[in-house]
């Protein structure tokens, strides 16, 4: 494989620990490997700094892409985390049936996954959803129903003070704030 100036340029960034350059290279250089590159600016958040990129390649020529439906693109997700003085890195992988040529799409996609992520660690931590031994489908699919209302109309109420398990607690031993927190549901 032949070594070229755009490769020596990114070698010699990459050496010299230069991000601007190196990012700007490789959005440059992007285009023609078709790889895709996006980059969320550092957000402060719960006292941690949080960096994204994301990466995106087209799945074309792939020999397993009949193998998935609608397979589009390979995506590549590295995140930096710094709280205090301790950093720490992660790189995430998917596939995706978005186009690779919008990165901050695919970006923002995989990030709202994680809202979901959320709402079931709730279910899981709260309500004991997984510890659940009902086995019939549609009692099982009611349940699920009647705790995502539960949890809807708990996390409304911000009269207490305390985490949903505290709402929770006070709304099956006090009478007045179970009205209350059904009141505010509807």
């Amino acid at each position: 494989m032949a070594v070229t100036q755009w490769d020596r340029a990114v070698a010699k960034a990459t050496e010299q620990r230069d991000e601007l350059r190196l990012q700007g290279l490789l959005v440059k250089g992007a285009s023609r490997c078709g790889m895709f590159l996006h980059e969320d600016s550092p957000e402060k958040v719960h006292g941690r700094i949080e960096t994204r990129r994301c990466t995106t390649l087209s799945a074309k020529g792939l020999e397993v892409i009949g193998e998935w439906a609608g397979l589009k693109s390979l995506v590549r997700i590295d995140r930096e985390r710094v709280v205090g003085d301790k950093v720490t890195h992660e790189r995430v992988y998917y596939i995706s049936s978005l186009a690779p040529e919008n990165p901050a799409v695919i970006a923002s996609t995989a990030r709202r996954h994680w809202g979901v992520e959320s709402l079931h660690w709730c279910l899981d931590v709260v309500f004991r959803q997984d510890q659940s031994r009902y086995r019939d489908r549609n009692g099982a699919r009611n349940l699920a129903a009647v705790r995502k209302i539960v949890l809807n109309a708990l996390s409304r109420e911000s009269s207490i003070k305390g985490g949903l398990a505290t709402r929770q607690y006070a709304a099956a031993f006090n009478p007045a704030y179970r009205d209350k927190v059904l009141k505010n549901l509807f």
